[in-house]
């Protein structure tokens, strides 16, 4: 899988994709040309570990939202 399509995925940036990679937290290789290329299966278990965070955190906010209204 290469940036863009990764990015695409993980509906964010091109740019944040490399940050992932530069920083560490997505593993990459380097084509013939140099471009940065992603295993498909620890692409695959990024984008299913980014939809558990973004489900987490949509359920605390829901609940902090819920919480709030109850406090009025």
């Amino acid at each position: 899988m290469n940036v863009a399509e990764l990015a695409r995925r993980l509906n964010v940036s091109r740019a944040y994709v490399i940050a992932l990679a530069d920083r560490g937290d997505l593993p990459c290789t380097r084509d013939a040309d140099g471009r940065r290329t992603f295993d498909d299966s620890a692409a695959e278990a990024y984008i299913a570990a980014a939809k558990e965070r973004q489900a987490r955190a949509f359920a605390e906010y829901l609940a902090a939202s819920q919480a709030q209204k109850g406090d009025l």
